[in-house]
């Protein structure tokens, strides 16, 4: 547990320093890997690693790393659990999570960025469902997706980027089976400062077996770029309680780290 928590610090400490550069992003900073939970289609940076920590209620923390081998493929692995950060016996995710995208076209003139990909890491807790007997997430991981993105100059700087995609989760299908939809946009404020929106319609989370009720997910993402290498967000997940039963497990703080 000790042992965790330096490594996290350390990690924070290392990643910040040094802070010369706050609030000047370089050519190297692009849009999130994500919306807020769902996948974003963005320009990849050859051998860049990302390192993603996601913090949630009851000690929950999350982890991911993902690696750029071109400008085309990337890929990563993610692991977590209940109770890592307090004092109650931790309580690890059944499995790890992976991850694997290619981009089919970058973006030009009116056409879109568009990437396929795979993800079996969905968000919050995995735990059994027991209308259906399925171990799942709070929200299902994306499965098999395709995404496109493009980002609008409507102001001095690329400030709008707008996403949408469908998605096949084949891994956590025993309560409901059908594709899925999710849109967004990401929009700055000011060179350190954007926000989030995106709206999951669940369309495989609403039957009746299933956790949720048929609303979709709306998920918003606050987030501070403090340079090319930290990026803080705040994350409020499920804000039309589409699955009361999750109330506790809305709120995510999330530590990214890349260039490192």
């Amino acid at each position: 547990m000790k042992i965790l928590r330096n490594l996290i610090i350390w990690i924070f400490v290392l990643s910040i320093f040094p802070l010369s550069s706050f609030g000047k992003l370089t050519p190297k900073y692009t849009s999130a890997a994500r919306l807020v939970t769902q996948p974003a289609a963005r320009k990849l940076i050859p051998d860049q690693v990302e390192i993603w920590m996601n913090f949630y209620h009851s000690g929950g923390v999350m982890g991911s790393v993902k690696y750029s081998i071109s400008d085309r493929i990337a890929v990563g692995v993610s692991y977590g659990g209940l109770h890592i950060l307090d004092n109650v016996g931790t309580d690890w995710n059944n499995m790890a999570g992976f991850y694997a995208e290619y981009t089919l076209c970058h973006a030009f003139k009116y056409w879109p960025l568009v990437a396929l990909g795979a993800e079996t890491q969905g968000w919050g807790s995995f735990k059994r469902n027991i209308l259906s007997g399925e171990n799942r997430y709070f929200i299902k991981a994306p499965g098999i997706y395709l995404v496109a993105g493009r980002s609008l100059n409507i102001c001095r700087s690329a400030c709008f980027t707008v996403q949408g995609g469908v998605s096949y989760n084949v891994f956590e299908n025993d309560d409901d089976s059908s594709p899925n939809l999710f849109f967004g946009f990401e929009k700055t404020i000011i060179d350190i400062f954007s926000f989030a929106v995106e709206y999951d319609l669940a369309l495989n989370d609403n039957s009746d077996k299933a956790l949720g009720k048929g609303k979709g997910y709306l998920n918003t993402a606050f987030r501070l770029h403090m340079n090319d290498r930290l990026d803080f967000e705040f994350l409020v997940l499920d804000i039309m309680v589409n699955n009361s039963d999750a109330r506790n497990e809305t709120k995510m703080f999330r530590i990214v780290l890349r260039n490192l």
